[in-house]
């Protein structure tokens, strides 16, 4: 009897590892098994929850829908208005409104954005990617330069070599007007502050010696003229009077240098005097390629 109740123990020995080590699918839904499983070691396999109470694991909500934004713990919204959105600050979420968010240098690049308020203002510079269509009037500056100079007497520019560009000085003339721009302390060179394609014009009047033929033009910092920026007029034997008017676009870069310029194409070259002279630039859009 003694043996046959060792043979039992034996037995049972060399079961029990296998029984321990098995997998066994556990209802959530009886706790008491659960905490029997983890206490006994128990392998526990799929965990199968039939019977949960939602107000024991979401704060006592009906259903986690219930949770609210404000809640997550980077963000700081409690009080949102209607139109606010969140925005990041390197540390939490928080709610802004709309028009403050152009607090600072940024990109709008979203087709739908749309201000119903007029008080909303941009305070700093902002770059818009896309259509900007407006319905109502646009108040502002564009990048401009405009200079002007009449002298009733005339003043005398020496051309004392042919086919030679030499510059007319705004010296002395009315007040200029500049926006993206500055003159030069030589009072005849213009300097672009803002690159872009720019709509320019300019007019000359002025009296020409005998048989010359005089060419004009905008002039860059190498006394070369831009191109499509040219007029030509000629003087008869005896001199004569004369008027030149130009109306162009052209593309003008960053610190550019532009200036009027005057030679005459004719030997032996001839002096040139210029009674009225002004030049307008205004930009109209980004510099675009040149197709010629």
């Amino acid at each position: 009897m003694v043996k046959k109740g060792i043979f039992v123990i034996l037995a049972v020995l060399l079961i029990l590892p296998f029984v321990t080590a098995q997998n066994i699918g556990v209802n959530i839904g009886e706790p008491l098994s659960l905490r029997a499983g983890v206490s006994t070691g128990v392998v526990i396999g799929d965990v199968l929850i039939t019977n949960v109470n939602s107000s024991e694991f979401w704060d006592n909500r009906d259903t986690p829908a219930d949770i609210l934004l404000n809640e997550l713990r980077d963000v700081l919204a409690s009080s949102p208005t209607i139109n606010q959105v969140l925005t990041f600050n390197l540390t939490d979420w928080i709610a802004k409104d709309i028009g403050t968010l152009a607090g600072s240098n940024g990109t709008v690049n979203n087709t739908n954005i749309c201000y119903t308020n007029s008080t909303n203002t941009f305070t700093k510079s902002q770059i818009i990617v896309g259509n900007l269509n407006v319905t109502g009037n646009i108040t502002g500056n564009k990048f401009h330069a405009f200079i002007h100079k009449h002298n009733a007497s005339g003043q005398v520019i020496s051309i004392p070599t042919d086919n030679v560009w030499f510059n007319m000085s705004f010296s002395g003339g009315d007040p200029f007007f500049f926006n993206g721009f500055h003159i030069n302390s030589d009072n005849m060179t213009l300097v672009a502050e803002v690159g872009g394609l720019y709509m320019l014009s300019y007019h000359i009047s002025f009296a020409g010696s005998g048989s010359g033929v005089y060419e004009f033009g905008i002039l860059d910092a190498a006394n070369i003229r831009i191109r499509g920026t040219g007029s030509t007029r000629s003087t008869t034997v005896g001199g004569g009077f004369g008027v030149v008017s130009t109306t162009t676009v052209m593309n003008i870069s960053v610190n550019q240098e532009v200036h009027l310029g005057v030679l005459d194409s004719e030997s032996p070259a001839r002096d040139i005097t210029i009674t009225h002279m002004k030049m307008a630039m205004i930009r109209i859009g980004d510099i675009e390629m040149d197709e010629a």
